[in-house]
C-alpha cells in the first residue's frame, strides 16, 4: 500500500476555484430566474457551464495537487468525459429547478440529479488515472462523498431559487465551495493504492512529462477567466434590466396618474393588490364606492372580504382567486356601508406577471351598478308577473312544471288539447304523461333552457285518446326570489294540421316535379321518334299527340291525380268527331298511371281513322266498347263504312309501333289488329293492376278538354270544311298572350291565315287599351293568366260589350277557373291545342263578327 502526499498551495487553489465557481453559478442562476424565453435558456447554459466547469476544474486541480511515489498519467478521453458529465448534469439540475412542480420537489429532484452527476464526474476522473498500481475504495467514505455531493448540489439549487443580496451570496459561495472541496477530498481519502510488482522501485513523484504545478495553474487561470467573463456579463445584464425596470416604473406611474384622474371624473374605483405583501392600494373613488373615506389606508385581502355582504363573501373570494389563477377577473357583489346601505359593485381585473411567470400585481376597476341591478330586478319581476298572468289564462294551452318535470299548473287550454283535466295532470311527469318526442336529445333542450332562459321548438305529444299531435312549445325558465331556477312555464300551440299541410305541399311539389319531367321526357321521345320526312305531317303528328297527353293530364288534375273515368277520357279524346263514334261500356275507373297511355292509344286510332279509315268517308262510323274479363279490361275499336281495305299495309308506321309499345309495356296487356276489308278492328287489353274499382262515372260540369266546343262551333256529323278568307279580306284579330314564344306563334299562324294581328298585348292594361282603341276588330284570342296576378277577364268583358267575338286560350284544366267567361266565348282552347282547332275557331269567329264596330269613344 502506498501513501500519497498533497501540494498544499494547489489544494488551497482548488478550494478557491470551487468558491469562485459557486459564486458565479449563483449569480448566473439569479439572472436565469429573472429571464424568460431564449434569454432564460442562455443564462441556464452559462450557469451550468460555470458550476459544472468550476467543479471539474476544482477536481482536476485537486488531482494535480496529489502525488505518489509512482509515475502517473491521465487518459484524455475519460478526462474530457468527466468534464462533459459535470456540465451536463449541472444543466439538467438547473432545468429541473426551472420546470419542476412545487419549489421543494424541484430543489430535491434537481439536487439528486446534479449531485449524482458530480459524483459520477469525480469517480470518472479517478478512473482516468494511469499508474502501475491498483485502486481500492472504502465504501463508507465513497457513500459519504456522494452524500456530500448531493447535499452541496441541493443547497446550490435552493440558493439559486432565492433572490439573495451580495453578502448572502458570498457566504453561500464559501460554504458551497468548501462542501464541493470536501466531497473531492473525501473521495480521495476513500482510495487505497496497491502497487503492482513491476512498479516496486520505480520511484518518482512526477506525472510523466507533465509539469503538474504549471498545468494546475493554467487550468485554474482559464477557469477564473471564464468565471470572470460570466460575472461581467451578468453585471451588465442586471444593470440594463434595472434601467429598463426604472423607466417602465416611471412610465407606469405617469400612466397611473392620468388613469386616476379619468377614473375619479367617471366615478370608477381603481385598485391594485400585491400578492407578496397582501396589500391592496386603491383610489379615493374606490373608497367612496365601498363606503370608506377618500383617505382610507391600504387594506388586505381579508379586509376587503369583510366589507362585503355576508351572503356574497364566499362566492366573491372564489371568483377573485379563480381570476388570479386564470389571469382575468370579473364579478359582481354587494358591499355594506357603515350606515347599513347595500350597494352592488361590478369588479373587473387582470393579473400582471413578473419575469418568473408568477403573479406580480393584481389590478382592476370597480363600478357602482346598483341602479342597473335594480332596473334588471324590476324588469325580471315584471316579466315573471306577466308569465304568471299568461299561465292563468284559459285562452291557450299553458302548463307549469318544476325542474324535475312534475306538472304544477294545467290550464283549461291544455285540458282541451290533450284530454286530461287539471286534477288528473297535476303531480304527474309531463314528459311521461305526454310521451314527449324531442327534435334533439332532451339534454340539449334542457342545457339551452338553462343557458338562455328559454327554448322554442316543435315537440310530438300523445293525447289521452292516443292521437299523436305536433305542438310548438315555448319554454321559459322562471327563478325564485333568490335568483335560483325554480319552474318552467310552457306555452303550447297545436300545429299538427299546419305540419301536415306543409308535408303535403312538399309531397305535391315533388310529385309535380316528377310528373312534369316525365311529361317532358315523353314529348322529347315523340319528337325524336316521329318521322320527319314530311314537315307538315311531322308537325301535325306532334301537335296531336301532345294534345292527347295534355287532355289526359287535365282530366287527371280534375280528379286529383287519383285516376280517371274511362268514358270521360274517351269522350275527351274523340270529341272532335261528334256523331261519328259511338261509345258503350260499363263504368270503369283507370288508375293514374294508365290514363295517359289509353288517351294516346285512342288518339292514334282516331288519327289513323281520319287519314285512312272510317272517318275519311262521310258515311263511316266507329264503335268503341269495353268490358271486364278475369280482372283485365278489354277494349274493342271497330270501323265501318270507310274506304274498302284491299290488304294489310306492307309496312307499319310509327303510330302503329307506338300503339303496340303502349299496350304491351305501359299497360301490361296486348294489342291485336284485324285488317278486314269492311274496316279494321282493334282489340286492346289492359292488365288488372291498372284498373281501379268500378265506380259511377263522374259528372263533368264542362266540356272535355282539348276540343273546340260544339255548342259554339255548330259542328255537324260531317267534317267541317274551312272556307278560305277572301283576298280583299284581312280581319283584325286582337292577340293577348304574355308568353313571348306563344305570342309569336299565334301571330305567325294568324298572319299566314290572312288575318291582321293587333298586338300581341302582354298585360291587361295593354289589352284594354288595344280593345278600346282599335276599330273594326273581327275577333280576339285571349290568354287567361297574364302573370303577376293579372287575368284577362276585363278585356273579355270589354270585347263582349262591343260585340266582338273572342276565343279563350288557357292552361286551366277546369271551366270553373274561367268564372263563366267560357259561356260567352266562341270556343275555349286548352293548351296545348292543335293549329287546326285555332283556325277553325278563328273562321267561326270571323263569320260572327259585326260589320261595323264602334270606336273606343262610343263604348260605355
Amino acid at each position: 500500500m502506498l501513501t500519497g502526499s498533497h501540494n498544499w498551495p494547489l489544494v488551497v487553489l482548488s478550494i478557491a476555484v470551487a468558491i469562485a465557481a459557486a459564486f458565479t453559478a449563483l449569480d448566473l442562476a439569479g439572472r436565469m430566474q429573472a429571464s424568460v424565453g431564449w434569454a432564460r435558456r442562455v443564462w441556464l447554459a452559462a450557469a451550468a457551464l460555470a458550476m459544472g466547469g468550476g467543479i471539474w476544474s476544482m477536481h482536476f486541480v485537486g488531482m494535480l495537487a496529489f502525488s505518489l511515489p509512482l509515475p502517473m498519467d491521465y487518459d484524455p478521453g475519460l478526462t474530457v468525459l468527466s468534464l462533459m458529465m459535470a456540465v451536463l448534469f449541472t444543466g439538467l439540475g438547473f432545468t429541473v429547478l426551472g420546470r419542476g412542480g412545487g419549489p421543494l420537489a424541484a430543489v430535491i429532484s434537481g439536487g439528486l440529479l446534479m449531485g449524482a452527476g458530480v459524483a459520477a464526474m469525480h469517480y470518472t476522473g479517478m478512473a482516468a488515472m494511469r499508474m502501475p498500481a491498483d485502486l481500492h475504495y472504502d465504501g463508507v467514505l465513497v457513500v459519504g462523498s456522494v452524500l456530500i455531493a448531493v447535499g452541496a448540489a441541493t443547497v446550490a439549487l435552493w440558493l439559486a431559487r432565492r433572490n439573495t443580496a451580495l453578502p448572502e451570496r458570498m457566504t453561500a459561495a464559501v460554504a458551497m465551495g468548501l462542501a464541493v472541496a470536501g466531497m473531492h477530498y473525501t473521495g480521495m481519502a476513500a482510495v487505497t493504492w496497491i502497487p503492482r510488482d513491476s512498479a516496486v522501485g520505480a520511484g518518482g513523484h512526477n506525472h510523466g512529462s507533465l509539469d503538474h504545478v504549471g498545468l494546475a495553474l493554467g487550468v485554474a487561470a482559464a477557469t477564473f477567466l471564464i468565471l470572470l467573463l460570466g460575472l461581467v456579463a451578468a453585471l451588465y445584464d442586471r444593470r440594463f434590466a434595472a434601467l429598463a425596470e426604472r423607466e417602465a416604473w416611471i412610465a407606469l406611474r405617469e400612466s397611473e396618474a392620468r388613469l386616476n384622474l379619468v377614473a375619479e371624473s367617471g366615478g370608477i374605483g381603481i385598485w391594485e393588490w400585491d400578492p407578496a405583501a397582501n396589500i391592496t392600494v386603491h383610489s379615493a373613488s374606490w373608497s367612496r364606492l365601498h363606503g370608506l373615506s377618500p383617505e382610507a389606508p391600504a387594506h388586505s385581502w381579508e379586509d376587503w372580504l369583510a366589507r362585503l355582504h355576508p351572503d356574497d363573501r364566499s362566492d366573491a373570494d372564489s371568483a377573485a382567486r379563480a381570476g388570479l389563477a386564470a389571469g382575468t377577473y370579473a364579478d359582481e357583489y354587494r358591499v355594506v356601508h357603515a350606515d347599513g346601505e347595500v350597494r352592488w359593485i361590478a369588479n373587473r381585473g387582470v393579473v400582471l406577471r413578473g419575469l418568473t411567470g408568477r403573479p406580480a400585481r393584481f389590478i382592476g376597476v370597480a363600478v357602482d351598478i346598483t341602479e342597473r341591478h335594480r332596473a334588471e330586478t324590476a324588469l325580471a319581476e315584471s316579466a315573471a308577473r306577466q308569465r304568471d298572468l299568461l299561465a292563468t289564462l284559459d285562452l291557450g294551452a299553458f302548463m307549469i312544471r318544476d325542474l324535475d318535470g312534475m306538472i304544477c299548473f294545467w290550464s283549461e287550454g291544455c285540458a282541451g288539447l290533450y284530454g286530461w283535466t287539471a286534477a288528473e295532470a297535476i303531480g304527474q311527469s309531463a314528459h311521461e304523461l305526454l310521451q314527449t318526442v324531442f327534435p334533439v336529445p332532451r339534454s340539449e333542450v334542457e342545457a339551452a333552457l338553462e343557458r338562455n332562459g328559454q327554448w322554442t321548438g316543435d315537440l310530438r305529444h300523445r293525447t289521452r285518446d292516443g292521437r299523436e299531435i305536433v305542438v310548438t312549445a315555448h319554454k321559459l325558465l322562471r327563478h325564485d326570489a333568490e335568483g335560483q331556477p325554480a319552474t318552467v312555464l310552457e306555452a303550447l300551440t297545436d300545429v299538427t294540421e299546419r305540419k301536415r299541410a306543409e308535408e303535403l305541399r312538399l309531397l305535391l311539389a315533388r310529385e309535380v316535379d316528377h310528373r312534369a319531367k316525365n311529361a317532358l321526357a315523353v314529348v322529347l321521345s315523340l319528337l325524336r321518334l316521329t318521322p320527319r320526312a314530311d314537315a307538315a305531317l311531322f308537325a301535325a303528328s306532334i301537335e296531336g299527340r301532345v294534345a292527347a297527353m295534355a287532355r289526359a293530364h287535365s282530366l287527371l288534375a280534375t280528379e286529383g291525380w287519383r285516376g280517371a273515368d274511362l268514358r270521360a277520357l274517351a269522350q275527351g279524346e274523340l270529341a272532335t268527331h261528334p256523331g261519328r263514334i259511338s261509345i258503350a261500356g260499363s263504368p270503369v275507373s283507370l288508375r293514374a298511371e294508365a290514363v295517359q297511355p289509353v288517351a294516346m292509344l285512342l288518339h292514334e286510332l282516331a288519327t289513323n281513322a281520319a287519314k285512312y279509315g272510317a272517318l275519311r268517308s262521310a258515311q263511316g262510323s266507329i264503335s268503341l266498347t269495353w268490358e271486364g274479363k278475369d280482372g283485365d279490361l278489354h277494349l274493342l275499336w271497330e270501323e265501318r263504312g270507310g274506304p274498302p281495305l284491299e290488304r294489310p299495309p306492307a309496312r307499319l308506321g310509327f303510330g302503329s309501333r307506338l300503339m303496340d309499345l303502349l299496350a304491351r309495356q305501359q299497360l301490361g296487356g296486348s294489342l291485336v289488329v284485324n285488317w278486314a276489308s269492311a274496316g279494321i278492328s282493334c282489340s286492346i287489353s289492359v292488365a288488372s293492376r291498372f284498373v281501379a274499382s268500378a265506380a259511377p262515372a263522374p259528372t263533368l260540369a264542362h266540356t272535355s278538354r282539348g276540343d273546340v266546343e260544339a255548342r259554339t262551333m255548330g259542328q255537324q256529323a260531317e267534317p267541317f270544311v274551312r272556307p278560305p278568307l277572301q283576298a280583299n279580306e284581312r280581319p283584325r284579330v286582337l292577340v293577348v298572350e304574355d308568353e313571348p314564344l306563344l305570342a309569336a306563334e299565334l301571330e305567325h299562324i294568324l298572319s299566314n291565315f290572312g288575318c291582321e294581328v293587333v298586338g300581341p298585348a302582354q298585360n291587361l292594361a295593354e289589352a284594354v287599351r288595344l280593345a278600346l282603341a282599335t276599330r273594326d276588330l273581327a275577333a280576339g284570342v285571349l290568354d287567361v293568366n297574364l302573370g303577376n296576378g293579372e287575368v284577362a277577364f276585363t278585356a273579355m268583358d270589354l270585347l263582349e260589350t262591343r260585340g266582338v267575338p273572342y276565343i279563350i286560350a288557357t292552361g286551366y284544366g277546369s271551366a270553373f277557373s274561367l268564372e263563366g267567361r267560357d259561356r260567352g266565348a266562341v270556343s275555349v282552347l286548352h293548351k296545348p291545342y292543335p293549329q287546326e282547332a285555332l283556325l277553325d275557331a278563328i273562321h267561326a269567329a270571323v263569320g260572327q263578327r259585326p260589320r261595323s264596330t264602334p270606336a273606343s269613344d262610343e263604348v260605355c
